[in-house]
């Protein structure tokens, strides 16, 4: 076995990275680190994506770093583990170059000590969640159409229910997978809380942009075109609520708010819709 072959599979980081990362296919990578992350994290109360022992390991021998063994996804990848790695009382143990079998004929560092040498770095910056998306721009579709008069937005959480509130902070901010959201939350099954989520992102989407343009760009509209757009978007009222209060048709209504998104050029992302019945997911990697 060469040495590159050697390394890739007895060499993985291991100290601010996922050991078992390697030993997963590529198309099928994100969703089973996501479930093996969301499973430790329940189960063990912490993702074990990094090593939780690398910033107070100060010595040349390895303390032993924590797998997920609880986990019922990680269960064959451990196996797997056990066939080339150190482990016990479920940890793994790390060699230091004096006992590596390929030490004298080692012609590079491999990326096990390149990791060990960084371990007490941070591998993801540290997230600070906020409402302000200030200078975030808004049209995530796939089109060419830039709108120039959507930034600074803020989320409109009063739009929308408590429940599908918790929905979009128990999955993009505790990081929950959508089969935990939903026997939280009491939903019926995760296909349904991931529709819930989703839609739920359409509706604040919109109303940020479109509370955003109308704050800037109120007086260039109609008084109609005003009455209409302030019911629906500060009223928080619907088509049918706001065409009963303003005793016009509902036609009437869509009509106004689409002349003005048009002639504004105004977009905001839509992450689900339906095509020909069938529910279609658009959703930019940053969100996965």
């Amino acid at each position: 076995m060469d040495q590159k072959k050697f390394k890739k599979i007895n060499k993985p980081a291991a100290c601010t990275q996922a050991p078992w990362s390697n030993l997963i296919g590529f198309k099928e990578k994100f969703t089973i680190m996501h479930k093996i992350r969301e499973e430790s994290i329940v189960l063990h109360g912490e993702s074990l994506d990094s090593c939780p022992k690398r910033k107070t390991c100060f010595t040349k021998t390895c303390m032993g770093r924590p797998l997920p063994v609880d986990s019922p996804t990680f269960k064959p990848y451990l196996e797997q583990l056990k066939k080339t790695h150190k482990i016990v009382n479920n940890e793994l143990f790390i060699d230091n170059c004096g006992t590596c079998q390929i030490k004298t004929s080692c012609e590079s560092l491999c990326h096990q000590m390149n990791d060990w040498l960084q371990r007490d770095s941070d591998p993801q910056p540290n997230l600070i969640y906020q409402e302000n998306l200030e200078n975030y721009p808004t049209n995530l579709q796939m089109n060419d159409t830039v709108n120039t008069k959507t930034f600074d937005l803020s989320l409109c959480w009063e739009v929308i229910s408590e429940k599908k509130a918790s929905i979009i902070k128990k999955y993009l901010y505790q990081q929950k997978d959508f089969e935990i959201v939903a026997k939280e939350l009491k939903i019926s099954n995760k296909a349904l809380a991931k529709y819930e989520y989703y839609s739920t992102l359409n509706k604040l989407a919109e109303f940020s942009v479109m509370r955003k343009f109308l704050k800037d760009h109120q007086l260039e509209l109609t008084e109609t075109q005003q009455l209409v757009m302030n019911t629906v978007y500060f009223g928080n009222k619907n088509l049918t609520e706001a065409a009963k209060e303003l005793n016009i048709s509902i036609e009437s209504v869509r009509r106004t708010i689409l002349r003005v998104v048009e002639a504004n050029r105004l977009t905001w992302p839509i992450f689900v819709k339906k095509v020909n019945g069938k529910l279609t997911y658009e959703i930019p990697e940053v969100l996965k």
